[in-house]
C-alpha cells in the first residue's frame, strides 16, 4: 500500500474548504467558533479541512464504520496509520491524523478528536450527515484522483461499498416519503387465478420462468393485490419484471429491467441497477394505475454522495 505523496493533490475535492455548510460564528483568522451546546463532532468537521497527507482508505473505512457500527465497537476498531500498517490507528487517530481541526469553543479550546466526549457525539442522529459528507468527499477524490487500485485509493479496489453507506440514509428517507405518497389499502384477495398469457407476447417469451415464479408466489406484494416478480434472465446482468394481478391473473410488463422494491401498501416500484446512484443514472420511481406504468422523475441523485451533478442529469 502506497501513502499520497503529495498533499491535496489526489484528495483536493476535500481539501481546503470546510466539509459542512453550517453556519457557524468565525473568527477573522478563519476559525469556527462553536455554541457550547452544539454536538462536538458536527463542530469539528464545520472547520476541518483534510490534509490529504496519507492514503484515504483509513478514513474512508474509519467514517463508514463510525455511520454502521455501535459505539462499543467502534471505540476497539484499529485502522492503518498514514505508512499504511494495519491496525494501528484508533478512530480519533485517524481523524486527528487526516484533517486539521479549525474550530474552537467560546474559551479557545480546540474542538475534535480526543476532547470529552467527541465520540459518544459522533453516534448522535446530528452528526450523520456530516459524517455521509466527509465520506462522500473523499469517495469523490478516489474516483476523481485515482484508479482503484492505486496509490489515491489506497489499495481500494471496490468503491460500492462505501458508495452505498453514503447514499443509503440519503435515499432510503426519499424512498419511504415516495412509497407513502401512492398509498394502497391492501384488501383480502381469494385464490391466485391462472396466468393470462393469451395475446401477451412479453409474457409468452418468458411463460417458463414465468409460471415458475408465479406458482411459487404465496401473497401480494405490490399495489395491494399485484405480485411483483423480477426473477427471470434476460442476459447477463439483465432481469425482466412483471406485474401480476393477483385475482385475475392478467400480467403487466414493467417498461425498465431491473431489481426492484416493491410493498404491498402502496402503487410506486422502485427499480434500479444498484441500490445506490450509479454513474448510469438515478433509481427509477413507476406508479402504476392498473393498467399502466408512469415514470416519476426526480433528482434525488443529483449532487450526492459520489455522483457529480454533470454525472447524474
Amino acid at each position: 500500500m502506497l501513502k499520497i505523496l503529495h498533499k491535496c493533490v489526489f484528495i483536493a475535492a476535500a481539501c481546503g474548504s470546510m466539509l459542512t455548510a453550517h453556519a457557524h460564528t468565525q473568527n477573522p483568522d478563519g476559525t469556527v467558533i462553536c455554541s457550547p451546546t452544539e454536538n462536538i463532532a458536527v463542530c469539528f468537521f464545520a472547520g476541518a479541512v483534510a490534509q490529504g497527507d496519507h492514503s484515504v482508505k483509513p478514513v474512508m473505512d474509519a467514517l463508514t464504520d463510525a455511520l454502521v457500527l455501535p459505539l462499543t465497537e467502534l471505540r476497539t476498531k484499529r485502522y492503518a496509520n498514514y505508512t499504511m500498517v494495519p491496525n494501528q490507528w484508533t478512530f480519533e487517530e485517524v481523524l486527528a491524523g487526516t484533517y486539521t481541526s479549525g474550530s474552537r469553543m467560546p474559551n479557545g479550546n480546540i474542538v475534535g478528536p480526543g476532547s470529552e466526549g467527541f465520540m459518544e457525539a459522533v453516534k448522535q442522529p446530528e452528526a450523520i450527515p456530516v459524517l455521509k459528507k466527509a465520506l462522500a468527499d473523499m469517495v469523490n477524490a478516489a474516483r476523481e484522483y485515482g484508479s482503484y487500485g492505486g496509490q489515491a485509493t489506497g489499495g481500494i479496489e471496490d468503491l460500492s461499498n462505501y458508495e452505498y453507506v453514503v447514499q443509503n440514509e440519503i435515499l432510503t428517507p426519499f424512498y419511504d416519503e415516495q412509497l407513502r405518497a401512492y398509498p394502497v389499502k391492501p384488501a383480502p384477495v381469494g385464490k391466485k387465478a391462472p396466468l393470462q398469457l393469451k395475446g401477451n407476447r412479453e409474457a409468452l417469451r418468458y411463460k417458463t420462468n414465468l409460471g415458475r415464479a408465479w406458482n411459487e408466489a404465496t401473497e401480494p406484494n405490490f399495489a395491494g393485490h399485484y405480485f411483483a416478480v423480477d426473477s427471470i434472465g434476460c442476459g447477463t446482468g439483465c432481469r425482466v419484471t412483471f406485474v401480476i394481478e393477483w385475482n385475475t391473473g392478467r400480467i403487466f410488463k414493467v417498461p425498465y429491467n431491473a431489481y426492484f422494491h416493491s410493498e404491498r401498501t402502496s402503487r410506486l416500484l422502485i427499480l434500479f441497477d444498484a441500490p445506490y446512484c450509479t454513474a448510469d443514472g438515478p433509481p427509477i420511481l413507476y406508479v402504476f394505475d392498473g393498467a399502466k406504468f408512469r415514470e416519476i422523475k426526480h433528482d434525488k441523485c443529483k449532487n450526492h454522495g459520489p455522483i457529480r451533478a454533470d454525472r447524474a442529469e
